[in-house]
């Protein structure tokens, strides 16, 4: 069979033998160039760490484009988590004073923190409606929220045992002031040793409303307020955020540093006693601790605040009036100022006999007298009889 040659080949033998060595030459060069080409590029990706050269500067370039990938992320990071996170809001300062607060309709109603034992030495006459939560009685029964009874009444139930907070209010009044102090009250705070309480039931009269709690106790004092964000924060002397102490002893400081009348001594012998006068200043029934339902609540007082000089005053001598009517405070005419009542610390309230109790001594002591229209401090002058 005859074998047909390659196209190629055939042109290749027509021509002169001079120009197919030539062509040869040219053939042979070209494929040896084609080789050396070909082993010289081969050479060069195979030389020693030529590829892992190339696999480092690859790797250090993507690492570098990593870490700047990663550096923006977590600037970005950064930037969300600034704009996401606000700043820690600081709470309200509190205070003894009245505090404003508006209900969601608007209405605003004042508030001004009292003692507990104010409260509960209301008449038992005085109707009370309840708000938020429920009152329990002893017997097993239930008030809801927006039921009314008498203090009377309301004495004999397991609520009554919880602690509170009291307070006085104006501004408005009837179920309008029901209503508002029971929404205040819903989304009011105590925060009492770092711990957070809700309100859990409300009991409002005419003049004066409390809160209970659910924590253990409460101190003695009386409650600070303050207001934010619409809101009432409800704290006591010495906890976190509340100014009042610091306060209350620059105050005291202060008046203890003021001048005394010229008709009053700095020091007297009492009984036994060697007392010093802190202060006389004149005051209103209701900075003096007198209870809101008491006809001279607005009335004008003196009021004279003794500190033991040594040791401790006995809580029976500052409560027997006799012994305290030795303390004579006279007008210019001669004429002697009533001595309305007594002021003293480390007063308790028994809920289960409804009795209150003190202290055994004490270490200072107030005297309250009637301040007639029209009698100046300065006319004033103490005395102390029998000594």
């Amino acid at each position: 069979m005859k074998k047909t040659a390659p196209k190629n080949i055939v042109v290749y033998r027509k021509l002169s033998k001079s120009l197919r060595r030539k062509i040869s030459l040219v053939l042979i060069l070209t494929f040896i160039t084609m080789v050396l080409m070909g082993c010289a590029e081969k050479k060069t990706y195979e030389v020693p760490g030529a590829n892992q050269g190339s696999t480092e500067a690859a790797s250090e370039n993507k690492e570098g484009q990593s870490e700047d990938v990663e550096s923006d992320a977590a600037a970005e990071s950064n930037e969300t988590t600034d704009a996401e996170v606000p700043e820690e809001a600081s709470g309200p300062t509190l205070s003894e004073g009245p505090v404003q607060v508006a209900a969601s309709d608007g209405t605003e109603i004042t508030l001004t923190p009292a003692a507990a034992a104010d409260f509960l030495s209301l008449d038992d006459n005085t109707m009370m409606k309840t708000r938020i939560g429920t009152t329990v009685f002893k017997s097993g029964s239930q008030a809801l929220a927006g039921s009314s009874m008498s203090l009377g009444t309301m004495k004999a139930t397991e609520t009554i045992e919880k602690p509170l907070v009291a307070f006085t209010y104006d501004g408005i009044s009837g179920d309008e002031a029901a209503d508002a102090i029971g929404e205040i009250g819903g989304a009011a705070v105590l925060t009492l040793d770092g711990t957070d309480y809700p309100v859990q039931v409300a009991w409002i009269s005419d003049s004066m409303a409390c809160f209970f709690f659910g924590c253990d106790s409460l101190p003695d004092s009386v409650p600070l307020f303050g207001v934010q964000d619409g809101r009432l924060y409800i704290g006591f002397s010495g906890e976190a955020g509340s100014s009042a102490e610091s306060d209350a002893s620059a105050e005291s400081a202060e008046e203890e540093n003021q001048p005394l009348p010229s008709g009053i001594q700095r020091e007297y012998n009492w009984l036994s006693y060697t007392v010093t006068v802190a202060y006389a200043k004149v005051v209103q029934g209701k900075d003096a601790g007198l209870a809101p339902t008491a006809p001279n609540y607005e009335a004008d007082f003196v009021e004279i605040h003794f500190k033991a000089k040594d040791g401790q005053i006995n809580s029976d001598d500052i409560m027997d009036p006799d012994k305290t009517a030795q303390f004579v405070l006279e007008d210019a005419q001669g004429n002697k100022l009533s001595c309305l009542t007594f002021q003293i610390w480390g007063v308790q309230f028994d809920v289960e006999t409804a009795q209150f109790s003190t202290d055994e001594t004490q270490e200072k002591f107030s005297l309250l007298y009637e301040l007639p229209d029209g009698v100046n401090l300065e006319d004033l002058t103490l005395t102390v009889s029998g000594n």
